[in-house]
């Protein structure tokens, strides 16, 4: 069951990401919450996984305060909640995979499109892919 929510959740903050490069408070909370009862009921990994998992996200929200945005906050808060189902373990995995994905469509951007290195490129919508591609 919470496979199904986590995909769910991370396609529809991936369109609303594509979209308005805004994500909602209330679908960002409901995730959260989801999260937090997920851990609650045990129904995930361990408590000491969990917190390390969070703490990557926290680490973006962080970069994102020094680099003034150049990293989304949004993004690192849903590597945060991420971080709450999956651990640490797996967390890292989906994040270096959409890391990786974001690498490579940043490569075509510049190479094929001609977009300068300030060019914003929405990444939940690498985080759902990589989601995928690790559950798959």
């Amino acid at each position: 069951m919470n496979q199904v929510f986590m995909l769910y959740m991370l396609g529809y903050c991936a369109i609303k990401d594509l979209l308005t490069k805004k994500l909602e408070v209330w679908a960002v909370t409901l995730f959260f919450f989801q999260g937090v009862i997920c851990i609650y009921i045990g129904d995930g990994p361990g408590i000491f996984s969990v917190i390390a998992g969070a703490l990557s996200g926290a680490v973006m929200i962080i970069a994102s305060i020094i680099t003034r945005g150049a990293v989304g906050i949004g993004d690192g808060v849903i590597v945060l909640i991420t971080g709450m189902f999956l651990g640490i373990r797996q967390n890292m995995e989906l994040l270096i995979v959409a890391l990786l994905l974001c690498a490579v469509t940043s490569l075509v951007f510049i190479t094929v499109f001609r977009k300068n290195r300030r060019y914003e490129i929405p990444f939940i919508p690498f985080l759902l892919v990589s989601y995928i591609i690790i559950e798959a």
